[in-house]
């Protein structure tokens, strides 16, 4: 007869967890059983009560962890990026393996790892949970390797940081993933502009922009798209 395991438990109040912080600000929609092919949730941005159409993936892992295995903190590392605390958190059960990696690639999607900690022992209390989330995007993109990012806490009483500064609506994970959005449109070619206030972002310009860091990252792909597009913008616009 199967059972009710303890793991099995721990999962499924982590997704719910996870489902009730973000809730607030996008919607999930759980991937189950076979259709389950390495990403958990297809989540649509929902900021201001209004579906954006702004997609991104998330996987969803949630263990149990006693004294020194606890994420350590590395303090305040990117206080001009998001402004979340970055962590450290050793757990081999973690690591992406390369068939899940190349699925999230195909997916061409902004796609995170997200860690439920459940702070286990006889005390522990049913609520001690937190959340973190890694960045993939600069990783399926070839600009970094998963090991070098960090993770970030991105709950706060019982709330989404959607936004490190609320009043402001400034950093947080909405800049996040408004960066790792425009990291997709350089790595497909194209120098394409996402409006920042469609995800509540009060932060980068309104108006079209460019990343230049982002040209020179991706300036393979941006030079084929030009090669092939050239003879009709001579045409169109020359």
């Amino acid at each position: 007869m199967s059972k009710f395991t303890v793991q099995a438990k721990t999962c499924i109040k982590g997704e719910a967890f996870f489902e009730s912080l973000i809730a607030e600000y996008a919607i999930p929609h759980h991937i189950g059983g076979a259709k389950d092919l390495g990403a958990d949730y297809l989540c649509e941005w929902s900021y201001d009560d209004e579906p954006s159409g702004i997609l991104f993936t998330s996987q969803v892992k949630t263990f149990t962890v006693k004294g020194r295995n606890k994420p350590k903190s590395l303090g305040h590392l990117t206080p001009t990026l998001n402004a979340l605390e970055a962590f450290a958190i050793e757990n081999p059960n973690l690591t992406i393996r390369q068939p899940t990696l190349d699925y999230w690639k195909g997916l061409g999607l902004p796609t995170y790892l997200f860690v439920v900690v459940h702070t286990g022992g006889r005390r522990a209390k049913p609520d001690e949970m937190a959340m973190y989330y890694k960045r993939f995007t600069a990783v399926l993109t070839g600009t970094s390797k998963q090991e070098d990012e960090h993770y970030y806490r991105v709950d706060h009483g019982a709330k989404f940081r959607a936004f490190a500064d609320e009043e402001k609506r400034t950093k947080g994970f909405a800049r996040d993933l408004f960066i790792d959005q425009m990291r997709w449109s350089y790595f497909k070619g194209s120098i394409a502009w996402m409006n920042p206030r469609k995800v509540g972002l009060q932060q980068f310009p309104d108006e079209a922009n460019v990343f230049e860091e982002f040209v020179e990252a991706y300036k393979k792909q941006i030079g084929e798209t030009y090669s092939k597009t050239k003879p009709y913008l001579e045409r169109y616009f020359g």
